[in-house]
Parts: C-alpha cells; sequence; structure tokens
C-alpha cells in the first residue's frame, strides 16, 4: 500500500468514527462526541506530522528536495494553508540550497 493510500485510509477512519459520534450526539447523546473530539484533534495533528515527514519540496531554480522546518503551531498553519490553498500541490518556501524563495512543487519521498 502507498503511503497515499495510507494516509487516505487513515483520514477515513477518523472521520467515520468523528461522523457516527457526532450523529450519536445529534440523536440524543453529545457525551460521546465531547469524549472523541480531543482525540480526533490530536489524531489530525498526528497525521499532519506524519504527512509532513514524508513530504519533500523541489526547488524549481537548483532541485534540491528539501523539507519544511516547523513545529506544532506549524502543523496547524500548514493545514489552514492546505485548505485554503488554491494549488496545494504546491506551496511558497524559500529552498534551504539555493535560498530561492517562491512556488515549489510537492513530492513523496517514503525512502
Amino acid at each position: 500500500m502507498s503511503f497515499k493510500n495510507k494516509m487516505l485510509v487513515g483520514v477515513f477512519f477518523m472521520e467515520a468514527i468523528m461522523i457516527s459520534t457526532l450523529i450519536v450526539g445529534i440523536l440524543g447523546s453529545w457525551i460521546s462526541f465531547f469524549i472523541v473530539l480531543p482525540f480526533y484533534v490530536m489524531g489530525v495533528f498526528l497525521m499532519t506530522g506524519v504527512y509532513r515527514r514524508y513530504i519533500r519540496y523541489v526547488c524549481p531554480v537548483c532541485g534540491a528536495k528539501f523539507n519544511l522546518n516547523k513545529n506544532i503551531l506549524g502543523n496547524l498553519f500548514m493545514i489552514v494553508d492546505f485548505v485554503l490553498s488554491s494549488h496545494p500541490r504546491e506551496v511558497d518556501a524559500t529552498c534551504s540550497e539555493c535560498g530561492h524563495s517562491g512556488s515549489c512543487e510537492e513530492v513523496y519521498d517514503t525512502k
């Protein structure tokens, strides 16, 4: 199973649990929703961290592959950037090799 498929399975599993507890909450018992919510948020941060670990960005100028060094708060901003981005396969980043600042393509690097 490829990295992308593993990520999709994880996201699908998390969403299925969250939607089911939301439905149970609407039908009358909100306690299950509020119990699951913190685990869901932690899962989102965990999935983003795993995603960041295996994603590299390619500089259009020198061709070097590099990753973005972000802290835990950076994970939150990465999620927001991904959702709001008009082209999610490219990011505005600065190359660690040549210093070029601009749009860099995203590639999977599972090695």
